[in-house]
């Protein structure tokens, strides 16, 4: 089985597993996009990136939940589901299951603030894949730029939370519009656009890994990002499929964590 970030065409950071889950979820067949059923038009997004950016960037959001699900389809599909926790002092962990063959794999991924490890659990065996240490504090001059510089650590492994995901969305949405409707019978605000990845990344993957478009599915209240699909075809006029689908749920935002608690979750097992 293996473990890699997302293929660099999406330019992604999180975490990113291969394999398959034997449960139920509500990925869509990747030929129907048929789950969302417009109640408007669509029209230009306007400043609305930069408003789903603000609400979750880094300063107001300190803590931060969420069941996360991950679904490729294609020549080589996974399906992916577990939890992720962010806390501050660039605390965080990502516990993540795969089902394969009868197999249940567990990938551990843990930051302490200090320390950084990511591991591999199948039939009770545990196997380090890395483990360093993060910054030093006697390497910079200030704890300001302490912390950004493990903070930019973890973006850049993929483990750095919904900031880093979003952002890359809006950097890479060209002349993105916005639309109203329902998802599973839930309102959501739909922004699509085209995906502007760089020729020299696209063909550095296979021509199914291509995507051509994003669409990014947003609760019009808070602007919680509950889905995300990459959608692509081997050609740019052939048939278009989802490639890559993205689910965010059951968020704790800001609920602060007592040291006792960041002791139990933030830690090498």
């Amino acid at each position: 089985m293996r473990h890699f970030l997302f293929p660099p065409a999406f330019g992604f950071s999180i975490l990113l597993l291969t394999g398959a889950l034997d449960r139920e979820t509500l990925f869509s067949n990747p030929s129907a996009q048929g789950a969302f059923v417009p109640q408007s038009d669509a029209f230009g997004a306007g400043r609305l990136l930069d408003e789903v950016l603000a609400a979750y960037s880094p300063q107001r959001i300190q803590w931060l939940e969420m069941n996360v699900r991950q679904k490729m389809w294609g020549e080589d599909p996974f399906d992916a589901s577990g939890r992720y926790v962010l806390g501050t002092q660039e605390r965080m962990l990502l516990d993540m299951e795969i089902a394969v063959d009868g197999k249940t794999t567990r990938t551990l991924v843990f930051s302490d603030g200090k320390e950084f490890q990511k591991s591999r659990e199948v039939d009770g065996v545990k196997t380090i894949l890395e483990s360093c240490a993060l910054a030093k504090a006697e390497d910079f001059p200030n704890p300001a730029s302490l912390a950004a510089a493990r903070r930019e650590f973890l973006y850049q492994h993929g483990f750095g939370g919904l900031f880093p995901l979003l952002r890359q969305i809006s950097t890479c949405l060209v002349n993105p519009t916005q639309q109203t409707g329902l998802w599973h019978e839930r309102r959501v605000l739909r922004v699509s656009g085209y995906w502007n990845a760089a020729d020299a990344v696209l063909n550095t993957l296979p021509e199914n890994l291509r995507a051509r478009s994003c669409n990014l599915y947003l609760d019009p209240e808070t602007l919680w990002p509950h889905r995300i699909e990459w959608i692509g075809s081997e050609k740019p006029n052939d048939h278009q499929v989802i490639l890559l689908e993205m689910e965010f749920s059951d968020a704790a935002i800001n609920r602060p964590m007592t040291e006792q608690e960041c002791g139990r979750v933030f830690r090498f097992e």
